[in-house]
């Protein structure tokens, strides 16, 4: 047996200062967007508001479980916690669709009966969260190698959207008085939202169910193993990702009766060659004897492992 061990991508100091100045802004302006869309009737304000409550929650919910990942493996947990940050990243998804279907519910009720909008302070709120949101999406723009922050970036941009779409339909409701600009583009806020959801879904789900990372192709890992000097046969290859940065492999490999210190030089070459060409740093191998028999084309493995 042979293995390499290398740390999931965490967050540095700097990286939690920026996301938890980023819980602080985003609260501040959740409370001052929820009484302004009160104040000013607008749906799409309304929207923008319960999409910053949520990224609120999304922000939190990334904060804890980036340092809960950070902390020593207890017993029980041999991986410690690192699958928390996937989880934040799925229950943000999931928090993305229920904002989305509920801006759509409010936003065709809305069409046939739009209510009196007041313009000024819809656009003078829309415009203070669109400065909160460019700030917001500057302080989270180094964390897309990890899976939680980006997903909370995620929701940060659409919020921006967002404040794009109220800035819009205010400027058309005060120029043509067109009230139903207001649900309409809630509900293209909406589907922006929903893009996004599926997105950080898919990806959390994959990495949860033990999916090979799209970006690591099993045929050129194969191919890659069996070419490395001493090595006869590969079987049982599986490749899944842990937590952001820390992607696993094992594979039993078939080589010929030899010195154990022999067997474990092609292990950390077959480890190394993971390593560089796939950024696979934690690999674990069985050794096994390939079983070759006179005049015989193909290797076999055996049960017995090669000592």
């Amino acid at each position: 047996m042979g293995h390499v061990h290398v740390s999931a991508a965490s967050l540095t100091k700097s990286q939690y200062k920026k996301l938890f100045a980023a819980v602080i802004l985003t609260a501040i302006f959740c409370v001052v967007e929820i009484v302004g869309s009160f104040l000013s009737h607008s749906l799409a304000l309304a929207s923008d508001a319960g999409h910053m409550f949520i990224d609120l929650a999304a922000l939190l919910l990334v904060l804890v479980s980036a340092y809960l990942s950070q902390r020593p493996a207890p017993p029980q947990k041999t991986y410690g916690y690192y699958r928390l940050e996937i989880l934040a990243a799925f229950l943000n998804g999931g928090f993305l669709l229920f904002i989305a279907f509920e801006i759509l519910r409010s936003a065709f009720s809305r069409f046939s009966t739009p209510p009196e909008i007041h313009v000024d302070i819809m656009l003078s709120i829309s415009l203070m969260g669109l400065l909160i949101n460019l700030i917001c999406m500057f302080l989270l723009k180094d964390h897309h190698h990890h899976l939680g922050a980006r997903s909370a970036y995620y929701h940060v941009m659409s919020d921006f959207l967002s404040s794009i779409g109220a800035i819009f339909a205010a400027f058309v409701i005060a120029w043509k008085n067109w009230l139903w600009m207001d649900p309409l583009i809630s509900v293209v806020i909406a589907l922006l939202i929903l893009w996004n959801a599926k997105s950080l879904i898919f990806e959390s789900a994959e990495i949860l169910l033990e999916g090979a990372p799209g970006s690591t192709p099993l045929d050129q890992i194969r191919s890659t193993l069996t070419s490395v000097n001493g090595i006869h046969g590969i079987h049982d290859l599986h490749v899944w990702t842990i937590g952001s940065g820390f992607v696993s492999a094992t594979a039993h490999i078939l080589v010929l009766p030899m010195d154990i210190r022999e067997s474990e030089k092609i292990v950390q070459k077959a480890a190394g060659e993971l390593s560089q060409k796939f950024g696979i740093k934690h690999s674990t191998f069985q050794v096994e004897c390939a079983n070759i028999p006179k005049e015989a084309t193909t290797i076999q493995p055996e049960s017995k492992q090669c000592n």
